[in-house]
């Protein structure tokens, strides 16, 4: 099973060959993708896990065509995907959704305004004096001698 590496920071002008040829160094390259929409980041896959962690300490923070990489080995997680209220799947059918709102302007401004409660610890109360037998007694303490 082969292992596969994020190349991040990667700038427009990486290309599959640039990429093959600096992690080849390491060992076999399986495959290498490139992304182009949007640019800066690729995928390698390297046969031995081995070479690919000897590839990831090498080639972290190195100039690859004019851009210094950040190269991790990818735990396979993908990004979140943006969900709704409802978790993407829209408001129940029977629930009827309306807007009193009749500018965005409106709309931003009473969301500006609520979402200052959630982002905003409330105060917290004044510290208070308090006096004990031990401060007094090593006042008096103090005082003797």
């Amino acid at each position: 099973m082969s292992t596969k590496i994020y190349v991040g920071d990667l700038g427009t002008g990486g290309t599959q060959a640039d990429l093959e040829e600096e992690f080849g160094r390491y060992g076999a390259v399986e495959e290498v993708w490139v992304a182009r929409n949007p640019p800066g980041f690729a995928f390698v896959h390297m046969t031995d896990y081995h070479d690919a962690e000897d590839a990831v300490r090498g080639l972290d923070g190195k100039r690859i065509c004019g851009s210094r990489i950040r190269v991790e080995i990818s735990h396979g997680r993908s990004r979140p995907k943006p969900r709704g209220f409802f978790g993407g799947e829209g408001p129940p059918r029977d629930m009827v959704v309306t807007s009193s709102f009749r500018r965005r302007s409106d709309l931003l401004t009473a969301i500006t305004y609520c979402s200052s409660f959630f982002t905003s610890p409330p105060p917290l109360p004044p510290p208070t004096s308090v006096t004990t037998t031990h401060r007094l007694l090593h006042t008096q303490l103090s005082s003797i001698l």
